[in-house]
């Protein structure tokens, strides 16, 4: 999370926890040491997952917006840190299952190394849109021409 610029993303993580906790009215929130030490142990265990911010910020998002059971009494590190890892399951059960999706999708195309050719009527076919085509854009600039010509003559 923090390969880049640790004390940005450090100093951009503070400021959202404590934007979160305050909005979250606790009776006993963190201090700011507290919340210091909560923000490097986000960043030292960004790894183990490749954890982005705006992971962090979803599951913050949530986490104000109440998703998650908690007693609105006190918070710590330990509670933030197991809810926190209730996120983090969740997201790699939504990403394996997307893979799988994936996979299953691939599967569905059939045999890869089965090969598709062309008859020499559908490739006479397209050989002949493609000269339509061509026809039609060459006519269009004609049609341009001959107006510029009529305007000028009117001059």
């Amino acid at each position: 999370m923090a390969s880049q610029d640790f004390t940005r993303i450090n100093l951009v993580i503070i400021g959202a926890l404590t934007m979160a906790f305050e909005a979250m009215n606790l009776k006993r929130g963190m201090n700011e040491f507290q919340i210091l030490n909560l923000a490097e142990e986000i960043i030292d265990t960004s790894s183990e997952d490749n954890l982005s911010l705006e992971d962090l910020m979803l599951f913050l998002q949530n986490l104000v917006r109440g998703k998650y059971k908690l007693s609105y009494e006190s918070f710590d590190i330990p509670k933030f840190m197991e809810l926190f890892e209730i996120y983090r399951q969740a997201r790699h059960s939504a990403i394996l299952s997307l893979r799988e999706n994936q996979h299953l999708q691939f599967k569905a195309l059939g045999d890869a190394t089965r090969s598709f050719s062309q008859d020499s009527l559908s490739e006479h076919f397209g050989n002949f849109a493609n000269t339509m085509s061509t026809m039609r854009e060459n006519m269009k600039e004609l049609k341009k021409e001959n107006n510029v010509l009529k305007q000028m003559d009117k001059l």
